[in-house]
Parts: C-alpha cells; sequence; structure tokens
C-alpha cells in the first residue's frame, strides 16, 4: 500500500474531503504558506508585516552615513575599473576572424569535393568519398526505408536495390505509390550538398509577415533533415584543439604509418568494384581543413575565430605533420615561424604539453604536476 492510498483512506476514516485536507490535492506538503484562517492568525500576520517593516527603517536610519560612504567608494572603484579594462581593450593587439572564411585552399582534384556522400548509421553519422554498393550500410531503419518497406525486416536487408526491384517486380497490381527511394535519395543529395557548400547562398529577402518568414524557416530547416535517419546532421566547428587529438591517437595506433592511421575501410563496399579511397580523401581532407583555418600571421586559434596562440598552433602544426606535410611546406614553415618568435612551445597550456609529452616531443618534467586531491573529488 502506497503512502497517497494511506492517506486517502485516512481521509475517507476521517470525513475531510481531499480539498479541506492539509495537503490539499497533491501527496506533498505544498511549500506556499497557508493563509490566516482566523482573527488571530490575522492579527498575527499583521504584526509580523509591520514589524518587518519598521526594522527595516530603524536600519536604514542609524546606518545611512554608512552605506551612503559605502556607495560612494563603490561608484569610485567602478570608475577607475572601467577606465582599466577601456585602456587594455584599447592596447589589446589581437583580432578576432571570421567563422566564414574565404577558401585559401581549394579541394584536391584527386578528390573532388563532390564525390563526398553522408551517412547517417544506427547511432553516427560519417562521410564516405565514393558511392557505397550497399545503401545506407550499417543503417537497419534507413535501408529498410530505402528498400520500400514500412516495417524492419526480421534479418538485415543485404542489398537495397536488389530487394526494391524485386519487390516492385512481384506486385500483383502495379503501384501509383511516389517512389520513396529516388525521393529520399534527392533529399540526401540536397543535405550533401548544402554541408560540402556547392549550394550558392540566395540574397535575404523580407516577407510580407512574420507567419511566412516563419514558415520558409521551417521548409528550409525540413529540407535540411536527413530523410532516413530524421536527425539534422550537422558539423562540430568551433574549436581547433580537439582535431589534433584525433590525429595524435591514430598516429600511436599506427605506430606512425601514414598509411595504417588512413586506411581503407574493410566494411566499405564501392560501387563498379571501385577500391576504397576513403582513407586517403580523409587525410588530404582534414589537412585542407586545418590550411584554411590558419591565421595570417602563420598560427591557429584556439577556435576558428580566435587569434593564433601556443595551444592552437602547436597543436595543429604537429598534427599537420603526423598526416604527412613535409618541414617545407610554406604553411608548416608558417607556422613554425610563429611558433619560434613567440617563445616555443613552453609556453603551451598544461593541456598541449600533455599531448605533446604523450607523442614524445615534450618532457614530462616541464609539466606542472595535477594536485592529486582533484581525483578525490566526487562525481557530481
Amino acid at each position: 500500500m502506497t503512502v497517497l492510498t494511506k492517506r486517502r483512506n485516512q481521509q475517507n476514516m476521517s470525513g475531510d474531503s481531499p480539498s479541506m485536507s492539509s495537503s490539499g490535492a497533491f501527496s506533498f506538503e505544498s511549500v506556499v504558506p497557508k493563509p490566516p484562517t482566523t482573527w488571530s492568525e490575522h492579527m498575527r500576520s499583521v504584526l509580523l508585516a509591520a514589524g518587518r517593516m519598521l526594522s527595516l527603517f530603524l536600519f536604514f536610519f542609524f546606518t545611512w552615513p554608512i552605506l551612503l560612504l559605502f556607495h560612494g567608494l563603490l561608484t569610485l572603484l567602478d570608475r577607475h575599473n572601467r577606465r582599466v579594462v577601456l585602456k587594455h581593450q584599447q592596447r589589446w593587439p589581437f583580432e578576432s576572424v571570421p567563422h566564414v572564411r574565404p577558401v585559401r585552399v581549394a579541394a584536391s582534384g584527386e578528390f573532388p569535393i563532390e564525390n563526398w556522400h553522408l551517412r547517417c548509421e544506427d547511432g553516427r553519422q560519417r562521410w564516405c568519398y565514393g558511392e557505397l554498393l550497399n545503401e545506407e550500410e550499417g543503417n537497419t531503419l534507413g535501408k529498410a526505408q530505402a528498400a520500400g518497406l514500412t516495417i524492419l525486416p526480421s534479418e538485415d536487408v543485404p542489398m537495397v536495390g536488389e530487394h526494391y526491384e524485386w519487390a516492385a517486380g512481384n506486385a500483383v497490381t502495379p503501384t501509383k505509390e511516389p517512389d520513396m527511394r529516388a525521393i529520399k535519395a534527392k533529399q540526401r543529395r540536397f543535405l550533401e550538398q548544402y554541408q560540402l557548400g556547392l549550394h550558392n547562398t540566395t540574397e535575404i529577402r523580407r516577407r510580407a509577415s512574420p507567419e511566412d518568414a516563419m514558415r520558409d524557416g521551417v521548409e528550409f530547416l525540413l529540407r535540411l533533415q536527413d530523410p532516413y535517419s530524421g536527425h539534422w546532421p550537422n558539423d562540430y566547428s568551433g574549436p581547433l584543439f580537439l582535431t589534433p587529438g584525433f590525429i595524435f591517437t591514430k598516429f600511436i595506433v599506427a605506430g606512425g604509418d601514414i598509411r595504417k592511421m588512413f586506411p581503407p575501410h574493410r566494411d566499405h563496399q564501392h560501387k563498379n568494384d571501385e577500391p576504397c579511397r576513403c582513407g586517403e580523401a580523409e587525410r588530404v581532407e582534414m589537412i585542407r581543413y586545418l590550411r584554411n583555418y590558419m591565421n595570417k600571421d602563420g598560427g591557429f586559434g584556439q577556435h576558428t575565430e580566435g587569434h593564433s596562440t601556443m595551444l592552437g598552433t602547436a597543436l595543429n602544426y604537429v598534427a599537420l605533420r603526423f598526416m604527412g606535410v613535409p618541414a617545407d611546406d610554406a604553411d608548416a614553415t608558417r607556422a613554425r615561424a610563429w611558433i619560434r618568435s613567440h617563445g616555443g612551445a613552453v609556453s603551451v597550456p598544461t593541456w598541449g604539453k600533455v599531448w605533446l609529452c604523450i607523442v614524445g616531443l615534450y618532457c614530462w618534467d616541464g609539466i606542472n604536476p595535477i594536485p592529486p586531491e582533484l581525483s578525490l573529488l566526487p562525481d557530481w
């Protein structure tokens, strides 16, 4: 028997209705104070309110000189702080850079950017270079929908195209329903081209009413929805100190072998029996990504809009070298010159020094010890 049931039984035995009980219609005591119900309770509340007002009056009456002096002191400190901040801003030598920048390094002719295809698998999304033979590989729901199925099959669909053609050929009566496979493929291609930057931006035009603007916005967002998985895939752009960690991990696991760092995907079967080149295409495109976010002074920021910092420059320089960029490369030379002109990697924050120590480019003795007491803190 639950507490709520016991309370209801007690109410029924006492003859009180739920609305007249102490807890009202809820199974717990309310935090809202009860209003006075008797004359004595009403007078007590009035006297308490009057007492609070009198206490505040006496407090301000006897302390107003001190409060006035304290207020004047805070005003002077505020003006001084504003002057200091203004001078600091005027002396600040750095400027933010736009997140969306002109493409400095175009896509490789060996790997045209339009050949990238998005795959929204069950639980993740990834880009594949070239068309896969088995559409929506790894995505059971997407494969079933592409095959024209309304329910998930008991077993994995081996070949979406063959299954769809077999189902259409064995239909009892010709169907007039639209080809959902073609519709979803068209929606997916628009999404891919938009994410790859192959769609030119249109001029913003004023709508006749807020409703029209919201309607057009919703329609545009629906076009960016993945037709198979139903979510809105997007990149995680912004931080420039996360990609180097991914490269360092691949470098360690592969033992420094670039071919093992970016190998062909074993689970990929491409159309026309073409060999999988996803690994090499990923390497080339990641190098291009970092080159396009290099600042004019040769450094990298901690994020895409930030000025050059030692953390961003040192980590991304090492990442470029690990991916096969030679030391005499123009961008590598500029990044190395920026690092040397700003004191070297010794000024990298702890995050960067730990990564450099892991890959053997910095001595562990050069890192300030992290207090071990942090490991004793509870998990909030």
